[in-house]
């Protein structure tokens, strides 16, 4: 039995939820595997972006960030 076969086998046994869960992590999966291939960036940073970088930083160490938490409330997550 090959694996894609072996998979098929698995999935007809999983019920409508748990194939939906794993639906959503083999579209992570797949997501994460385009991003690891992805070519490297290759354009250097400009002296706008390093400013921008720097002022972020700055306003972090600040305690000016939003809290994580409280950005997923705002986007309903």
């Amino acid at each position: 039995m090959t694996a894609k076969d072996e998979l098929r086998a698995a999935v007809e046994e999983l019920s409508d939820s748990e194939a939906e869960q794993v639906l959503v992590m083999v579209r992570r999966l797949r997501a994460i595997a385009a991003w690891d291939a992805a070519p490297p960036d290759d354009e250097e940073e400009t002296e706008e972006e390093r400013q921008a970088v720097a002022k972020a930083r700055a306003e972090l160490a600040a305690g000016q960030g939003i809290p994580w938490e409280q950005v997923r409330r705002r986007l309903g997550g």
